[in-house]
């Protein structure tokens, strides 16, 4: 039977490899498919974005920021509407040809008092009839801005979709649909695309003379951030509605609205002036933005706030050039000269006004900047249609293709490998032409792959390879790591498989952390448990604490019973030993808490664990016969880890940790001085403390223990008895404090009975505990 399974398993390995690939072409997939896969496709992809060649900037798009400069000068935004018309008749002025504004004007504005007749009528009366006297004094700052945007009449408006059907603008949306919004002519649209069943237009009269409106939402994925954004959403089932830059790039490029191919998962279909022009979208109809550069480092920018002091300058000028003498007015003039300069820039040109100031709320996230405001994407969606420097997903055969060229690449060469230097060769090798793959893909062709499939395909391919290889001629090592993976941690059993020699007779003398744990009262416990309850409970307890220890690279050496006896720093040199061992501590202690909730709720014991850990030189290496050997420790430093655990019960105590330990952990740990002791089987006295948590993690309450006791310990170490008893009890009292209640009882004796002048401090254990 021994000769058939043998020959089984040699054809098995023999035939393994041709599995590999598959297998790794179907990980990838799945694993693109986890919320961790498209985590990691999402910031491969955002790495990309920046270092990837940045596309042409449209030197038709100019940005009219309302910035911090803006701000300063008008005041408080929201600002008045009348001070946006004002900006608007001076792009006008200055030849703008497509204004986009990003900013919503969904309800109407307050009446204003024009302060000027005011103060004009309030001086010198007048003979208006009341009602002709209102309409002079009250300011209607729609009115206002509706009268610029129509005398501009290229104005763009920010509108917004919204799920319930509204009524109270719907004689105004009925009219202008067939103005604003396209046809819908498939009606399979509206259940793939973004569906809004209602529009919140601009409010009257703003609307009346825009050019164009579109909604302005941007569609974030699951981290936050940016990345695509949908040209189009439905409306109900009668209407295509454009984003608001879409808006204007539709009369930009002299698309034909009536006729738009949307096809989701592939591409919309636009017939302009100039042809044809296909764009790349998803199967939500989102094209991928292909991002330029940062908000101030792309596009040409100029403050609102130039344009508004120009028109009210020229304001100024016009309404009182009679009064000043010729060299003021050629002064003024010179002013303007200087100010027109820079306003020229938006002659003949897409301006987007939209809020950049950094006390603004609509900022987000995206590739290229983590802060950025939100009318960057507008600039960003002119600029990638119209420089046709499209991004769009391969979809899955190509990624599937690329998985398999660089797996059966990666096959080739691996056979060829002869040392474990090549093989680190052949991975860097490997890793960095996929990295330029991918970044040649992007940059020149608008591929945009699947990074976490494909990246995890080939690898889980190459990896499973050289798995193969090593299960096929590494038989020796493969029972190695079966028979030491039990009481060493992966990487010590890596060092074992790597070194066999180590298996070899004899010890070093090496710095450890020596560790021993124990369960309080496991006899009287055992005695309450049938013996298959009691092996199940203990197994299950030592498996628990066993993780943990090896989780932090530490090296199970024992079990007697339910004690645990490990180390850490041995085989594996490991200079921060001390600190992995009061890590497996703390970690196991909490673990302990929740498995006696658990173990209530099953009516199994609560268990309490006493754990004790010591630092020092100790014998290390493998004892025994050649048939049969243990890889251990010994010496002195044993022996007090073993007697600080037992230590624990005299100071209601379940974590002990000696003062090497402390020196080198104190700055990361949270623990507390508790005594002196000379234990049994040591003639110097040695100083413990418990250890409490990580420092990172210490609770509140534990810091005032550790606080409210150490002020307690200074005054019982210069016999402040009275003194010391007060300060224990009120530790005691707040947080019921064993170790308190302890030096309570030392102290009332101390009180009655003093000790000898000599008294050092140092308490004498009268057993191991």
């Amino acid at each position: 039977m021994k000769n058939v399974k043998k020959s089984f398993w040699d054809v098995t390995k023999k035939y393994l490899h041709y599995a590999i690939i598959p297998a790794g072409l179907l990980f990838g997939i799945l694993f693109s498919l986890t919320y961790v896969g498209k985590f990691f496709h999402l910031k491969v992809y955002d790495l990309y974005s920046n270092i990837k060649a940045k596309p042409a900037e449209w030197d038709k798009i100019v940005y009219v920021d309302i910035d911090n400069q803006s701000i300063d000068a008008i005041g408080r935004w929201p600002w008045p509407r009348s001070v946006m018309g004002q900006a608007l008749e001076a792009l006008s002025i200055f030849g703008a040809d497509k204004v986009i504004v990003d900013i919503e004007y969904i309800d109407k504005s307050e009446l204003q008092l024009d302060i000027e007749t005011y103060e004009s009528v309030s001086q010198y009366g007048t003979s208006l009839p009341g009602q002709q006297l209102m309409e002079k004094l009250v300011m209607n700052p729609d009115r206002m801005l509706g009268k610029s945007i129509y005398e501009a009449g290229n104005i763009y408006l920010a509108c917004r979709g919204v799920d319930s059907t509204g009524k109270e603008n719907a004689d105004d949306l009925q009219s202008i649909s067939s103005s604003f919004f396209y046809p819908l002519k498939d009606k399979k649209l509206a259940g793939q695309l973004v569906q809004d069943k209602w529009m919140e237009l601009p409010v009257y009269p703003l609307y009346l003379g825009a050019k164009g409106v579109g909604y302005t939402s941007v569609d974030y994925d699951f981290d936050g951030v940016v990345r695509r954004i949908a040209l189009f959403h439905t409306l109900g089932t009668n209407y295509l509605m454009p984003q608001l830059a879409m808006s204007a790039l539709m009369d930009e490029l002299g698309a034909d609205k009536s006729n738009i191919v949307i096809i989701p998962g592939q591409h919309v279909l636009l017939h302009t002036t100039n042809g044809d022009i296909k764009i790349p979208i998803d199967d939500k109809g989102n094209i991928l933005i292909n991002w330029s550069n940062p908000f101030k480092d792309s596009f040409t920018h100029l403050p609102i706030v130039q344009f508004i002091n120009y028109y009210n300058n020229q304001q100024y000028l016009n309404k009182y050039a009679n009064i000043f003498d010729k060299e003021t007015l050629a002064k003024i003039s010179n002013q303007n000269v200087e100010i027109i300069s820079n306003l020229v820039k938006v002659k003949g040109k897409i301006v987007i006004i939209g809020n950049a100031s950094t006390s603004q709320t609509d900022i987000g996230s995206l590739p290229i900047d983590p802060y950025s405001p939100l009318v960057l994407v507008y600039g960003n969606v002119l600029n990638t249609i119209y420089q046709k420097a499209f991004l769009f997903d391969v979809p899955l055969w190509e990624n599937l293709l690329l998985m398999l060229l660089f797996s059966l690449l990666i096959l080739v060469f691996d056979r060829r490998i002869k040392s474990a230097i090549q093989e680190v060769l052949l991975t860097l090798g490997a890793l960095v032409l996929l990295v330029f793959t991918y970044l040649a893909a992007i940059s020149w062709m608008g591929m945009v792959f699947n990074y976490a499939m494909t990246f995890m395909g080939i690898a889980i391919t190459y990896i499973g390879y050289v798995a193969a290889k090593f299960i096929r001629f590494d038989k020796e090592k493969n029972f190695i790591k079966s028979a030491f993976m039990h009481y060493l941690s992966p990487e010590v059993v890596k060092q074992v498989i790597d070194n066999p020699n180590l298996l070899n007779l004899g010890g070093e003398r090496r710095e450890i952390t020596a560790y021993f744990s124990d369960i309080q009262g496991f006899t009287s416990i055992s005695e309450g448990m049938t013996p298959d309850v009691l092996v199940g409970f203990l197994n299950e307890y030592l498996t628990e604490m066993t993780d943990i220890i090896l989780s932090v690279n530490g090296t199970v050496d024992k079990y007697e019973g339910d004690a645990i006896v490990a180390f850490f720093g041995a085989p594996l040199i490991q200079k921060d030993h001390a600190i992995r061992a009061c890590n497996a501590v703390v970690d196991m202690q909490k673990r302990l808490i929740e498995l006696r909730a658990k173990w209530k709720s099953e009516n199994k014991p609560e268990i309490i664990v006493r754990m004790g850990i010591n630092t020092g030189d100790a014998v290390v290496g493998n004892m025994g016969s050649m048939q049969r050997m243990d890889y251990t420790m010994m010496g002195d430093t044993v022996n007090l880890a073993s007697r600080l655990e037992g230590a624990n019960k005299f100071y209601g105590t379940c974590s002990m940790i000696s003062e090497t330990t402390f020196a080198v952990v104190k700055e990361e740990f949270l623990a507390r001085e508790l005594d002196t002791l000379k234990v049994i089987g040591k003639d110097q006295p040695i100083r413990v403390y418990e250890l409490m948590d990580r420092m990172a993690d210490a609770s509140a309450g534990n810091i005032e223990t550790v606080s409210l006791f150490k002020s307690a310990m200074e005054l019982y170490k210069t016999q402040k008895w009275k003194d010391a008893y007060n300060s224990f009890a009120e530790c005691y009292k707040k947080y019921s404090d064993p170790p308190s209640a302890v030096y309570m009882d030392r102290c009332q004796e101390f009180i009655k009975n003093p000790p000898p002048a000599s008294w050092n401090g140092v308490y004498v254990l009268k057993s191991k505990g």
